[in-house]
């Protein structure tokens, strides 16, 4: 059965390519050049997805200049798969808050890509630090993975049994915090592309992941005190 908790906050997209040669596997560059996508179009030559890019910066640097305090939200792009407990190391030393992440693994050897959003309820709703969030989040991932390929044809099987159990990495997050700490980002070896958003809809995102932690944190917290209690 699927876990409908799980269904509400991922959700997942397939990027097939029809070449089938061998240098066509889904590496971490090309799953790296992905991430770029919802930033800029791949079919715009390099020149051009420089200077937007390098707009995207300017202005995360310009609303840090004009309002290093206020809140923002931004997408963050990387330029190549990072670890929960790398990503979790670099948001902690800038004071950061990661609302989303955007996961990548190979789907088959043929180039194809799945890729998985965990989005901000499946985030919020664990107990501990981003962290052990995190880690608990892409592990439901996993068994989905893997309780799926029970009632799957044999070839579908055994490309989700090869996800449950493979590599899965982070290529973008969404964070939230100062408009300082955010355009501090600029210039980390593994940050290709960071957006930040100001606007109105970007703070209610804030808002509404806010209110999901707070009420996770108290039910978990009530949990504990019951168990205790017992």
């Amino acid at each position: 059965m699927i876990n409908v908790l799980l269904r509400k906050a991922v959700v997942f997209f397939m990027f097939g390519y029809a070449a089938v040669a061998a240098a066509n596997w889904a590496d971490d560059a090309k799953m790296a050049r992905e991430a770029l996508g919802p930033f800029v179009r791949s079919s715009l030559d390099e020149g051009t997805r420089i200077a937007k890019i390098e707009g995207m910066h300017a202005k995360a640097r310009d609303i840090a200049g004009l309002t290093p305090d206020k809140e923002v939200a931004a997408s963050v792009a990387f330029s190549t798969g990072v670890s929960v407990e790398k990503l979790a190391a670099l948001v902690e030393s800038k004071q950061l808050e990661v609302m989303s992440l955007h996961i990548k693994t190979p789907y088959n050897d043929r180039g194809a890509i799945q890729s998985i959003i965990i989005g901000s309820y499946e985030l919020s709703r664990h107990d501990g630090d981003f962290a052990a969030r995190a880690k608990r989040a892409i592990g439901i991932v996993r068994y989905n993975f893997l309780e799926w390929s029970q009632s799957m044809p044999p070839k579908e099987a055994e490309l989700h049994l090869a996800m449950a159990k493979g590599r899965m990495m982070i290529y973008g997050c969404e964070i939230y915090g100062r408009a300082a700490d955010v355009a501090s980002l600029l210039g980390q070896s593994e940050i290709a592309a960071v957006f930040a958003d100001p606007s109105a809809r970007a703070q209610r995102k804030i808002e509404e992941f806010e209110r999901l932690r707070e009420r996770a944190i108290v039910a978990w917290e009530t949990r504990k005190q019951q168990q205790a209690e017992r």
